[in-house]
């Protein structure tokens, strides 16, 4: 019961990332924020008009990871990168924001920071 009442005065994050193609550095990008030590986030993957061999890399990687927490919304064509986030910002649940590019990634103790911060 202890941890349950500590999850739910954690703060909710939801971490967007526009991307178009370099499909191994995205999936770099994903597992860096799998591997979080803080546990309350989404990840909302913008596929931003990559061809289909990249979307279905992109795709099959998600899928294989069976967990809810990261979705994976396609732009038919390319919107370009501010569009994407938007598109991202528009799906989000959580009351927090993060942004992440494709060819970027976090520390595993990123998101436990930003919750110590905010709660500072």
């Amino acid at each position: 019961m202890l941890d349950n009442m500590a999850e739910e005065n954690q703060n909710s994050f939801s971490i967007v990332m526009p991307t178009c193609g370099r499909p191994n550095l995205t999936i770099r990008a994903i597992q860096s924020i799998q591997g979080q030590i803080y546990p309350n986030w989404e990840m909302i993957i913008v596929e931003d008009g990559s061809g289909s061999e990249v979307k279905a890399v992109i795709q099959n990687y998600i899928e294989s990871q069976n967990d809810n927490r990261l979705r994976l919304i396609h732009h038919g064509v390319r919107m370009q990168r501010l569009v994407a986030r938007n598109t991202g910002l528009r799906a989000a649940k959580n009351e927090w924001i993060c942004h992440l590019d494709s060819d970027d990634e976090y520390s595993r103790v990123y998101l436990d920071c930003m919750d110590w911060a905010i709660k500072e």
